[in-house]
């Protein structure tokens, strides 16, 4: 049985679950976390769900919005046009 939240979900496989595009109308691409059982009670008790979705809208989201396997409110959210950190060199 799904757990209820504001948001239609599907669990594509034990440990990733994906929002579809669908499940707002300003949303661009679906929106996917890597969660198990537990860290997805998690994610439905507080606003990691409300964050996702919201960056699922915005401009840059092509391959859609995944956020670190323990997602928080301060989580750092990668487009494919993000720039990325240039590694360290001493």
């Amino acid at each position: 049985m799904k757990t209820v939240t504001k948001y239609p979900w599907e669990r594509i496989n034990p440990w990733l679950v994906e929002i579809p595009a669908s499940a707002r109308e300003d949303m661009r691409v679906p929106a996917r976390i890597y969660v198990d059982d537990v860290l997805w009670e998690r994610a439905i008790g507080d606003r990691t769900l409300e964050q996702l979705v919201n960056v699922a809208t915005m401009p840059a989201s092509r391959a859609g919005p995944t956020p670190c396997p323990t997602p928080t409110r301060a989580t750092d959210f990668q487009s494919e046009e993000s720039p990325r950190s240039a590694p360290r060199t001493v």
